[in-house]
């Protein structure tokens, strides 16, 4: 496998750390992918696992 998902988010916090990556529909919480990346490797340093799964809501629509 040439990428995985961490990589994309490695690459993409690199290059636009500062744009939005999520904005909860219902409760106006924004994250910046700066911000996803940071918790994403902060749960990668704390588990023994190379995998983490991620639950959308149920009607959530998907913008990348």
């Amino acid at each position: 496998m040439k990428h995985n998902i961490g990589q994309l988010l490695q690459k993409r916090a690199l290059f636009n750390a500062d744009n939005e990556a999520y904005v909860g529909a219902e409760s106006g919480h924004r994250i910046t992918f700066g911000q996803l990346n940071s918790t994403q490797a902060a749960i990668n340093s704390q588990t023994r696992c190379d995998r983490v799964a991620l639950k959308r809501a149920r009607g959530s629509r998907c913008c990348c």
